[in-house]
């Protein structure tokens, strides 16, 4: 188990949470949750949930929340049942009786063949659904424009080339180890390990303008209730 976080202060709290839940961030938060719409889902296991918007909005939605990090709880509200575990080091009994695992933002944070080989544990869970999401920087263009009497406001974005670049490793325990899109890392690979690892491809989806790729995944090996 990790040594606990050091507590913050109401104020250095609020301040993380608008940085790390910024505009451009909210719609990824919201697919997720979107994501599961039309399925029979009822429990979720949500890893990574960070300081629990998505938690909330899932709770909120009327679905069964348990989160797990690596870490301790960051919020207590919505009071949710935690998980502390490492994907690293997984006990597959802590994974099992959940309609749906997410995890979002999550796998690029461990080598590759790491991902791989948690892709099997959410496998051999038995549930029926798998939600995941990771990092996009295959070539793409984002333009948005609004503007009214009073103000005007553009954001534009350009992923070019990124394909015949090699993914620099953050030297960060915890930051990117790899994200789709860069030279021998594309879309196609990715998707090709998902279903080797027993997975079919039910949805796919792109947010933007944080620009990650999601996939609603069937596991093959369970029986949808």
């Amino acid at each position: 188990m990790s040594e606990p976080l050091a507590p913050l202060t109401p104020e250095e709290r609020r301040r993380e949470w608008v940085r790390y839940y910024s505009p451009k961030r909210i719609y990824e938060q919201l697919l997720q949750v979107h994501m599961l719409d039309r399925l029979r889902v009822n429990t979720v296991l949500e890893i990574g949930p960070y300081y629990g918007l998505v938690t909330a909005m899932l709770d909120n939605a009327g679905y069964d929340v348990i989160t797990m990090d690596h870490v301790p709880l960051r919020f207590e509200r919505p009071a949710r049942p935690h998980i502390e575990m490492d994907l690293t080091r997984i006990d597959l009994a802590k994974l099992k009786g959940f309609d749906c695992i997410m995890c979002c933002a999550t796998l690029e944070h461990i080598p590759y063949d790491g991902a791989r080989a948690v892709m099997r544990a959410f496998r051999e869970s038995g549930a029926p659904f798998v939600l995941v999401s990771v990092p996009y920087q295959g070539h793409e263009l984002f333009f948005q424009v609004y503007f009214n009497r009073l103000m005007l406001s553009a954001q534009f974005s350009w992923k070019k080339w990124r394909f015949l670049k090699k993914f620099q490793v953050d030297p960060d325990p915890t930051g990117h180890k790899w994200e789709v899109g860069y030279k021998g890392m594309p879309l196609r690979r990715y998707e090709a390990m998902l279903k080797e690892t027993g997975f079919s491809i039910l949805r796919r989806a792109f947010s933007y303008p944080s620009f990650a790729v999601f996939h609603l995944l069937k596991n093959e090996a369970a029986a949808v209730r």
